[in-house]
């Protein structure tokens, strides 16, 4: 029976009249109280529900897009699926808000099919930085997380992660998205640094605009946040990839690596993020060497 439905236990109810043997003397010689009055009760804050949006879901197997989209439309979610790992390219020219793919690693899962994912995600990232990829992978080791991420991942979960957690992270990344599509104002950092949270993007002082994945956008924020202090892989990883703490530190070392490249950094020498050896990394505004680095320049992207 539910709780308001209850009846309430005999001779305790809320306006029960008093015992008949109280007496006027004895009401007298009681002191006098005004009664207070009841306070009202105070409303629990519940936390919205995470708007629906429109999801891509490639995976190769039958039972693991059907499992997957379920849970998906459990939130309300439109979940289209597909098993043609080419409709990655497009998924943002169609419209849609998230993309989830699903790329099997067994030995009878098709390599073909994981191999055709990472290429797409390849030309998607290259046509559009902003859609939040989700990928899940079965079984996988640190190399394919961290191939994952170097593609342009915003997320990587395990393959039997629970419906509840593959929600909330999506329901994450699509209020991200509305958030950053709002026009959000630019925002200077130190020494000239320009970003854009709302394009995820950032503007080096005197170059172009250079458009960034989640991910590249979030490591360099936090480098950008005190330039000069040099950052542990720890550090970056709960910072620039909160989304994906499980992931080994050598994750941001690829990461630095393609952010550097994205950057016009020189790999070999590079002036604005450098490392600290047996410690991190450090972002440097103004390069040591202006003579060697040879100022500001254009930055254009692949």
């Amino acid at each position: 029976m539910p709780i308001a439905a209850m009846p309430a236990p005999s001779g305790l109810c809320e306006h029960a009249s008093p015992p008949a043997e109280s007496t006027a003397a004895q009401r007298s010689a009681a002191p006098c109280t005004a009664a207070l009055p009841t306070a009202a009760p105070v409303a629990t804050p519940v936390a919205a529900a995470p708007a629906p949006g429109r999801i891509l879901l490639v995976a190769a197997h039958a039972a693991s897009r059907d499992w997957l989209a379920h849970g998906l439309q459990r939130a309300g979610h439109a979940v289209h699926c597909v098993a043609d790992p080419l409709a990655i390219a497009s998924a943002a020219a169609h419209g849609f808000a998230l993309l989830l793919i699903c790329p099997p690693l067994q030995a009878g899962g098709g390599p073909d099919f994981a191999d055709d994912c990472w290429w797409q995600l390849r030309a998607l990232r290259r046509a559009e930085a902003r859609l939040p990829v989700i990928v899940l992978l079965p079984d996988a080791d640190s190399t394919d997380r961290t191939l994952a991420l170097e593609l342009g991942a915003d997320a990587v979960l395990d393959g039997d992660c629970q419906p509840r957690e593959l929600r909330a992270r999506v329901a994450s990344l699509l209020h991200r998205r509305r958030l950053s599509g709002r026009g959000a104002t630019p925002a200077w950092q130190p020494d000239g640094w320009l970003l854009d949270a709302a394009q995820r993007r950032v503007q080096p002082p005197g170059a172009a605009w250079v458009t960034l994945t989640t991910t590249e956008y979030r490591l360099l924020r936090t480098l950008l946040q005190q330039p000069g202090r040099t950052f542990s892989r720890d550090e970056l990883l709960d910072g620039a990839l909160r989304a994906c703490t499980a992931q080994l530190a050598r994750s941001v070392d690829l990461l630095v690596s393609r952010l550097r490249r994205r950057l016009g950094d020189d790999p070999v020498r590079p002036q604005l993020i450098r490392t600290v050896r047996g410690q991190g990394y450090r972002f440097t505004p103004a390069p040591v060497a202006p003579a060697t680095c040879g100022g500001a320049r254009s930055v254009s992207i692949a």
